[in-house]
């Protein structure tokens, strides 16, 4: 399974990055640096300007103090420096996006939404199999 996917057949769901069938039609700066999906929630480190998704910062890069970034290796006294990347937000509600699992195509924004109401449906089947 890849870091970012809980899913269970094709679903694209989210808990990292979006996953796309068009992924090459896409500026690779849209891109998370840790899980490779389409950025979900974009966040941008502060001391080399990596995005990230929001759900790959908090679980995939440490909060050590002293940090060292995964990326540029540079290292500071402090914890992880971030912030939510408002560009790339901009960026991502122009772009088309075609399903990873099914025909439909559209706008990023949309894209996010049908997801989230998969990923609903998903949590919710798994609850009442437990």
């Amino acid at each position: 399974m890849q870091l970012g996917m809980t899913t269970s057949n094709d679903y694209a769901v989210i808990s990292g990055g979006l996953r796309i069938r068009n992924p090459k039609t896409i500026d690779i700066t849209l891109f998370c640096e840790l899980c490779k999906l389409l950025l979900l929630d974009p966040i941008q480190l502060s001391c080399c300007g990596s995005r990230l998704c929001r759900w790959c910062s908090i679980k995939g890069v440490p909060e050590n103090e002293p940090f060292t970034c995964l990326f540029c290796y540079n290292t500071t006294e402090t914890k992880k420096q971030a912030h939510a990347d408002r560009g790339a937000a901009c960026e991502l509600n122009m772009v088309k996006i075609e399903c990873f699992s099914c025909s439909w195509n559209g706008l990023y924004s949309d894209y996010k939404k049908k997801n989230m109401q998969i990923s609903s449906v998903l949590i919710a089947i798994n609850v009442f199999t437990l």
